[in-house]
């Protein structure tokens, strides 16, 4: 009986790790492309400080 308690305690918290961990994801890829544009701006800004 325990042990039943414990996976069903378990499977719903993967679950919304796994709900959280997608959202987080899917932010990330939104602000990857954010990103890759800041960090082309900064090694261009940086080729003309050389």
């Amino acid at each position: 009986m325990f042990s039943v308690v414990l996976v069903v305690i378990h499977g719903t918290r993967a679950r919304t790790f796994l709900g959280m961990a997608g959202k987080k994801l899917a932010e990330r890829m939104g602000s990857v492309g954010e990103r890759v544009l800041a960090v082309k701006g900064d090694v261009e800004s940086m080729k003309e400080d050389l």
